[in-house]
């Protein structure tokens, strides 16, 4: 079904309330490339004010729209995205004029991603859920968390002896220990101080987005979040990231903090060497009093667990996510407390195999071959 923009115009703005039939909805999707919701659910209201408001005030609730509706808001999007393509002119170095969008004096404190595509560079912001962070007591995510802190007020010092205004922190530890957790706590510290985060994947996409940052905003704080480092160094020319930590690139006002589960993967040039990474930081399960705390925090307002001394005893050794899943399991699901905790520790202590494990499953052994005769 072909229309014309003039047809395409009456259909999107048609707020007659009823859903568009099939054909309508193809065609509107071939002309706007939009995808839009297979089956159209209860309407909304808008008599009451900005029907586009409405909508996307839905959205942001977790409702579904009608076909009709989303295609209303879809062309709405399309219509300002259109307006605001180009806002104004910018000067090259070589002195030519270009168009650009909306443009900001400075990046807004956050988190990002640099990318590069076609050539360009984009700092994509990362969403990170701080709201409720729990910062636990006499744990190492505390002393990590305050150090950086301490850190941000020491640049005179730093100039006076001539040294580039820089720190790294290596944190290593098992799965689930609070790693991750204390990333986003540091990012929130440097955040709300006005600074950015940047997530480090590839050393030449860093570099690039580092130095068009400090172009524009020599002194804003820099944390440079390195979730897993194995990894990074893994799937890249380790020389080049090394050299990054080194300082060979002129960097200031900057921390990088990294993770790993696996600090038997890093060679010693990178766990043993200061200037790379200063601290080496070995971050456990959580205490019995960060574990109260943790389980004080999924209670919220719901029944008080009954013996929640029970729980801290039994998680021992154990990270966050088990205690959390005894929680779901037994609280939430009302699975039998004992047979949960004999699963997690299992979970916790056992690597698991694909051989087949007769008297764990109670079932018939199945020879090497796979076949039964």
């Amino acid at each position: 079904m072909w229309m014309t923009q003039e047809q395409a115009d009456d259909l999107m703005n048609d707020d007659s309330g009823e859903d568009l039939s099939e054909s309508e909805v193809a065609a509107i999707q071939a002309f706007f490339g939009k995808v839009l919701p297979e089956k159209p659910t209860t309407a909304f209201d808008d008599s009451d004010g900005d029907l586009i408001s409405d909508l996307a005030d839905a959205l942001a609730d977790g409702k579904t729209l009608t076909v009709n509706q989303a295609a209303v808001l879809n062309r709405r999007i399309e219509d300002l995205s259109q307006n605001k393509l180009y806002g104004q002119w910018a000067r090259h170095p070589t002195g030519a004029f270009y168009t650009v969008g909306e443009t900001t004096p400075i990046l807004p404190p956050g988190v990002y991603s640099p990318v590069v595509v076609q050539g360009q560079l984009f700092f994509s912001p990362v969403r990170m859920k701080t709201d409720h962070l729990l910062r636990f007591p006499d744990t190492m995510t505390d002393e990590i968390v305050k150090e950086i802190s301490d850190f941000w007020d020491r640049r005179a010092a730093f100039q006076q002896y001539g040294m580039s205004f820089k720190r790294g922190i290596l944190m290593y530890g098992p799965p689930g220990s609070g790693k991750t957790s204390t990333l986003q706590l540091i990012s929130r510290q440097v955040v709300d101080m006005g600074g950015v985060c940047l997530v480090f994947d590839f050393a030449g996409v860093f570099l690039i987005a580092y130095r068009a940052l400090r172009s524009v905003q020599p002194d804003v704080p820099v944390v440079v979040l390195m979730e897993d480092v194995d990894s990074i160094l893994e799937r890249q020319n380790q020389s080049n990231v090394l050299n990054i930590l080194d300082g060979v690139e002129e960097v200031d006002r900057i921390v990088f903090v990294a993770t790993t589960n696996f600090a038997e993967k890093l060679l010693e040039r990178v766990y043993n060497r200061p200037s790379r990474f200063d601290r080496r930081i070995f971050v456990g399960h959580p205490t019995a009093a960060g574990r109260k705390m943790y389980l004080d925090y999924l209670v919220g307002h719901g029944d008080p667990i009954e013996d929640i001394d029970r729980y801290i005893k039994d998680t021992e050794g154990m990270s966050m996510a088990h205690l959390k899943e005894l929680f779901v399991s037994t609280v939430i699901l009302g699975a039998e407390y004992a047979k949960t905790v004999k699963q997690l520790r299992v979970m916790n202590e056992e690597k698991p195999s694909s051989a087949f494990d007769q008297e764990a499953s109670g079932g018939v052994p199945i020879p090497r071959g796979g076949n039964f005769l």
